[in-house]
């Protein structure tokens, strides 16, 4: 362990913390010492994590060392009171999955300051173990209330049990088999001192609330936090279905006649308050929702609004009538429903993320910190790292037929740019040694192009009877990233095994899909890491379409760069998998002449192959170079 000094705050880190990484939690702590947001970015492999971490635990430490408590204070911590000490800011430490964090919680328990009162945030998807509940998969929440309010549920009953500190989602769904780990985390989450949770609970108001997350005073930290600006847009965006307005329209109804019932004196002002011009808004509502691909501006909702009857100022109330009239009948004699035809749904899409940033200031967030771990330019880690330890190549050409590797929709399905790009991943599998990852731009292209190397033959008299595909498997082990979740961990594991023989494996996946963010591909399982096309959002999406008009009326942000940089950044993502930690090594290749819209440190030093010929004794020199033993750790968080 080493101790570092930065800014008066004594910070331990797990070894000699290098200068990029000390360049970093100098940032982090001046931010939090002036009360700053600030955006960083540091490359994956350069322990973003732990400097993350350790600054700010570290940070903490300072102030919890140098307080004097008060009366109050004092009796509190003799009590053992499960409430937070009022002068400690909270650290919220969001990552985009359960898995990201899951290696956060590994990364922590590396540290001194494991032993810090944490928790991990989860839903009842995570972390409900009642098999009556897990069935119910539109209607976990309601089903569990109800549970709980006939004190039915024998681990909620439980719940109050303590667990070992610092444990993620498995660890408290594993040792939670006699309590409710879920109500158990909220226990937790009340006097912790560091949160680790989903970025999405604290940018969306609605899931704020739902877990009590108070964010006075509070430290936020976004980790991975390239998506956060499309989860922002998506948690202040709105669609309503013409289901859902009918429901609603019928239970407002039973809730009006049940209240009348009830408690009808008391009552009135609410009752009166629902019966706001419902057969108005209801005719509205179905009129418009027929209305099948029409767009209009935003203004057109709040006009309808306040044309029935809700204005600005009446909107926070309406809103809080309809969600206790919703927990009144979800206590009471509520009911569940499953939409079971097709609705007209319209959307009320947002295009900016300040909306949603805004209001973590307007609760009192005392710093926000933004940090990416894409590739992008930063000199100390080209410095510690070292260009010697990654070959970054773009492949104009392929190795044997020269064929041009244009990725463009119109060359998406010809035979030619399939034999291209199948020369090249053979070429690769040939060559690179253990894993390799292969991402594609999209599903539908990475399932057309292994059907065409199944299908297509080598021209050449050295393999004429076989197939693409036949030499791939010959050269690798290949698995394919599956469309559901749940076969995940399965493949990986086949992937993780075919590494570790002498053959080696090959990974198909999707840029921005469940392998090319998050999940820790280290050494030998990622020697390679190849990306087929650029994954450019569909022009013809209707939301992406409005994003780029409402980008162009505003004047700041060029639509066209806005476009380009959402596909380049999910390139990035992927290719960022090949370095995790500064001993890493590998390289990276681009199968597509485009280039141009890399950044400017990594163009320097990419060796761009117009003709493909040279490309695969290039490959073998680099690996050659490094005197490669292949041997593959055990320990699992390595390539799992």
């Amino acid at each position: 362990m080493a101790v570092v000094n930065i800014r008066g705050v004594d910070i331990m880190f797990p070894f000699c913390p290098y200068e990029c990484q000390l360049a970093y939690m100098d940032k982090v702590i001046e931010a939090i010492d002036m009360k700053f947001d600030t955006v960083l970015e540091s490359p994956t492999g350069t322990g973003k994590t732990l400097s993350l971490l350790c600054s700010t635990l570290g940070w903490l430490q300072k102030q919890k060392s140098s307080f004097i408590p008060t009366l109050q204070d004092a009796t509190q911590i003799a009590s053992g009171s499960t409430g937070p000490l009022s002068f400690l800011p909270r650290i919220y430490y969001c990552s985009r999955t359960h898995s990201q964090l899951a290696q956060v919680v590994h990364e922590l328990n590396r540290t001194m300051y494991k032993d810090i009162r944490s928790t991990v945030l989860g839903s009842r998807d995570q972390l409900c173990i009642h098999d009556s509940v897990r069935k119910q998969m539109d209607a976990r929440t309601s089903v569990c209330r109800s549970m709980i309010s006939r004190r039915s549920c024998q681990y909620y009953n439980k719940w109050d049990r303590e667990l070992g500190s610092v444990p993620d989602i498995e660890d408290m769904v594993a040792t939670g088999q006699k309590v409710c780990p879920f109500f158990r985390c909220r226990q937790v989450q009340e006097r912790a001192e560091l949160v680790l949770l989903p970025y999405n609970y604290i940018v969306d108001p609605q899931l704020r609330k739902l877990h009590k997350i108070d964010l006075a005073g509070s430290i936020v930290i976004f980790d991975e936090a390239h998506n956060l600006e499309n989860i922002c847009e998506d948690v202040t965006s709105v669609e309503i279905s013409s289901i859902h307005i009918a429901l609603a329209i019928q239970e407002l109804k039973d809730a009006i006649q049940c209240l009348q019932n009830e408690i009808e004196e008391k009552a009135s002002e609410i009752v009166g308050f629902l019966k706001l011009n419902w057969p108005k808004i209801a005719v509205f509502w179905i009129s418009m929702l027929v209305l099948l691909r029409i767009v209009f501006p935003g203004d057109v909702l709040f006009e309808t609004f306040e044309s029935v009857g809700i204005s600005f100022d009446k909107a926070e109330l309406f809103c809080k009538v309809l969600l206790d009239t919703s927990e009144y009948l979800q206590q009471g004699s509520g009911y569940l429903f499953q939409c079971m035809r097709t609705a007209t749904v319209m959307k009320f899409w947002c295009f900016t993320s300040s909306i949603a940033m805004r209001s973590l200031k307007v609760n009192g967030v005392r710093t926000v910190i933004v940090t990416s771990g894409t590739l992008s330019p930063l000199p100390n880690f080209i410095k510690n790292i070292g260009f010697d330890q990654i070959f970054a190549a773009v492949l104009n050409k392929s190795p044997l037929t020269e064929q041009v590797l244009n990725g463009c929709f119109q060359n998406r399905h010809n035979n030619e740019y399939a034999v291209g790009i199948a020369e090249s991943v053979v070429s690769l599998a040939k060559t690179v040694p253990q894993g390799i990852l292969v991402f594609f731009a999209s599903y539908s292209l990475m399932d057309h192009l292994i059907s065409k190397f199944k299908e297509l033959k080598n021209s050449s008299q050295k393999f004429p009877s076989k197939s693409y595909w036949e030499q791939m498997t010959d050269a690798k082990l290949v698995v394919v990233e599956p469309k559901q979740k749940s076969q995940l961990a399965r493949v990986r594991s086949e992937f993780t095994r075919g590494v570790q023989n002498e053959k080696g494996a090959m990974f198909f996946a999707v840029c921005r899909g469940k392998v090319s963010e998050g999940i820790d591909f280290s050494d030998a399982c990622s020697r390679a890491v190849c990306v087929v096309g650029i994954p450019f959002p569909p022009l013809m999406d209707i939301r992406i379409h409005l994003k780029r008009l409402y980008l162009n009326e505003l004047k700041t942000q060029s639509a066209e760069d806005w476009y380009v940089t959402e596909g380049y950044r999910a390139v990035n993502q992927a290719l960022g998998r090949v370095l995790r930690h500064v001993n890493d090594f590998g390289m990276v290749a681009l199968l597509d002449e485009s280039r141009e819209y890399f950044p400017s440190w990594m163009r320097a030093s990419i060796k761009v192959f117009d003709k493909g010929s040279g490309f695969p004794s290039e490959v073998t020199n680099f690996f050659a170079s490094k005197k490669l033993v292949i041997t593959v750790r055990s320990r699992s968080h390595i390539c799992l």
